[in-house]
Order: structure tokens, then sequence, then C-alpha cells
């Protein structure tokens, strides 16, 4: 598991800021705008739809809440979906070719778990309900910090606050009315708004805050955003829009974007060709995401019962092949072949490309 979870950490951080670490002496041969007049440094990219990360002191900047565990989501599917969301919705307000991007030095980690916890005499700030006879809806704080490129100052910030429709920190736990959990959502919300107003530097800055709603821990899809808006320089939230996220575990069944657009045809197809040819599987699950009613990725995992050098490596031609062959060229895909032993391949296909590349582990 710890294997796993790291290969998927390791993934998203290539994917998120491709191109972190090529730095020599204060700069990088990646991007020839990497360091500008005023030298600053940012990590650079490969992938022209990704934020470069902006560097201080030639080191990247982590999140100043990293270094206190202010609160955890249920499972890893809701954290994944919880921080990559966020950064999808933040695109759509702060152009990746405009805008660096830092991880939150405005909300440090003590004032996060103060704020995560419930209101009370002693904690006048907590955002959760007084009364213990009602759920947490509120469970996570996230932050994202950006800069204007041309000014290099900051420029905007976008806020996700994860919400519980199942409160799992009491025995037994405490289930959630969707009315519940948004009323609390949108109280904090405002909250958390006009508290980050009384920073001066703050006070006119763009904010996007957004909430999350966490799915149940043992759902494999994970969470999807649910409600946003965009504040420019008001103290609470004016008006909600409706976020159209949805993550959908492959196969599915119903109604909903996947049977739509015919990517679960598509991935039944790959999987029914998979595992006639390569009986020895446990599994070949996927999950699609969609943004805006458009798929944004698909993510499959395949659990092997390969062994031997030869026959991974046979399998992983196999399956990549297949993918080709089973999903439209547009649709951008990353193939995860597992064992009880860990990551034993992975197979990508982003964009406009007709061929995936992969990498078979030692």
């Amino acid at each position: 598991m710890k294997k796993k979870l790291f290969l998927t950490s390791l993934l998203l951080s290539s994917l998120l800021f491709a191109a972190c670490g090529k730095l020599e002496k204060g700069a990088s041969d990646i991007d020839p705008g990497i360091a500008n007049s005023n030298q600053t440094i940012t990590t650079g990219r490969i992938d022209d739809s990704v934020y470069q990360a902006l560097l201080v002191n030639g080191k990247y900047q982590s999140g100043i809440a990293n270094n206190v565990e202010t609160s955890t989501l249920n499972s890893n599917y809701n954290q994944n979906n919880f921080e990559t969301g966020l950064l999808q919705l933040a695109k759509q307000q702060f152009s990746v070719d405009s805008y660096y991007f830092q991880e939150g030095q405005k909300l440090d980690g003590l004032t996060l778990k103060s704020w995560l916890q419930r209101k009370s005499a002693d904690n006048p700030d907590g955002l959760n309900p007084e009364d213990t006879g009602k759920g947490q809806g509120i469970q996570k704080i996230l932050e994202y910090d950006f800069f204007d490129v041309s000014s290099e100052k900051l420029a905007g910030m976008v806020i996700g606050i994860a919400l519980n429709k199942v409160d799992y920190s009491q025995d037994p736990a405490v289930e959630l009315t969707q009315d519940e959990m948004l009323t609390q959502g949108r109280q904090a919300a405002n909250s958390v708004l006009t508290r980050i107003r009384q920073n001066g530097e703050l006070k006119d800055l763009p904010i996007y805050i957004a909430l999350f709603q966490q799915a149940e821990k043992t759902n494999v899809a994970g969470g999807n955003y649910i409600l946003g808006s965009l504040s420019e320089g008001t103290a609470t939230v004016d008006k909600w829009a409706n976020v159209a996220e949805n993550h959908i575990f492959l196969p599915t069944s119903g109604t909903n974007e996947a049977t739509e657009d015919g990517l679960n045809d598509a991935f039944t197809k790959f999987k029914t060709q998979t595992i006639s040819f390569f009986p020895n599987l446990t599994g070949v699950t996927g999950i699609a995401y969609y943004s805006d009613k458009k798929l944004v990725k698909l993510t499959i995992e395949v659990q092997s019962g390969y062994y031997s050098k030869t026959e991974i490596t046979s399998f992983t031609q196999f399956v990549g092949k297949t993918a080709e062959e089973s999903f439209a060229a547009e649709v951008p895909w990353e193939i995860t072949v597992n064992s009880v032993k860990g990551p034993q391949s992975y197979i990508v296909k982003t964009p406009g490309e007709k061929k995936s590349i992969s990498h078979i582990f030692n």
C-alpha cells in the first residue's frame, strides 16, 4: 500500500509541476522564460497545461500549514480529488500562462486547526457547530496562491473547503442532511473570507472559494466540488455557482457522462479484451474525471497476477496497445499495473498523442 501511495503521489507531482528539480545555478534549461529580468525563478514546465511553481531563493515553497496536522480527509481518493480539483478550478480563474503557482503562504496550520474545531468559549473561531449533538460539516481548508507573471506580485488566491456528508469523528458516525452540510459550508466560507479580508494585503485580492463534498470513505471514486464563487474585494460570498464536476467509477451503469459519451462502453471493451487474453488478473477498474461534462482524465488500475520480467513486459505492451485501440484519440489516460508486491508498470497517453509511453519498474 505504501508503494502504491508513493507512486500516486509521485505521478501527481510530476503532472502538476513537471520539470521541478532541473534547476542549476539559479536557472533552468526547460523553458526560456523561467528566469526573468528580476531573477524570479520557477520550476518551468514540460506541459503547457500546468502551472509553473514559483521558487523562493531557488527552493520550492511548501504550504505553511503543512507542518501542522490540521485534519485529514476520510480517504486518499477524497484527498486526491480535493487537491487536483481545486487546481482544475483555479485554471478557470487564473490562467496557467498568466500566473505562477505557490502553495498557500497566508493561512498557517495553527490558525486552520482552531478554525476546524467546534466553536466554544475557549475557541470562538471554530467553524463547526458548538452543539456537540450536531455533526461537524467542516473537515479541511486548503489554500493555493497565484502570482501575476508580469508584476510577480500576489494576484489571486483559491480556497477549498472540504465538507462532511458523514461525520466519522463521532461514534457512531453522524450523517448530515444535504441542507445541513451546505448551510455549514456556506457559513464557513463567509467566515473564512471575512477573516482573510482583515489582512490588509488581501483586502482587495481576487479570491475564488469552493466547497468540496467528500464521498463516504468506502467510495473509491472520491468526492467532488459542488459550489464555487469568485470574490473580488467582498468580505462575504455574493453568489454561489454550481460546479459541474464528477468522478465516475468504471464500469458504471445508469445515466452519467461516461454512459452518454460512450466512454463506459469503450472501457468495458478494454476490460473484456484484457481479461480474455490475460486471465490471470484480479481486477481492472477505472475512474473518469469530468469537468463541465468534458472528460479531463481517465485513470485505470490493473491488478496483475504476473511476476516475471518477461510476463510484466509482455502484459504492459498488450495493455497499452489495447487501450490505444479502445479509447478515442482525444481521450487522455494513464494505466497503473499493480501486484500484491507493489507497482509493476505505468502507461500514459496525453491528449493529442497517438502513441502511449510506458515504464517497467525494476
